[in-house]
């Protein structure tokens, strides 16, 4: 089981790799793409969106353990 101190420290982590993965995100955008174009910037928001979800489970489960909500 982790420490209190380890938890704080996964937290800080995970806070960190949210706010760069939220910098990642790309913007969407109404100029004309083609459809390769299209669909890999789709399927970054999906990746990036899988991430930012799993992240924020740990995050908020983390929180509760250490009775920061």
């Amino acid at each position: 089981m982790a420490t209190t101190e380890e938890k704080k420290a996964r937290l800080k982590e995970i806070e960190e790799d949210i706010a760069g993965l939220l910098r990642e995100f790309p913007d969407r955008t109404d100029d004309p793409q083609d459809y390769g174009d299209a669909g890999a910037a789709l399927a970054q928001r999906e990746e990036l969106s899988t991430q930012l979800e799993v992240l924020a489970i740990e995050r908020d489960r983390l929180k509760r353990e250490l009775g920061l909500d």
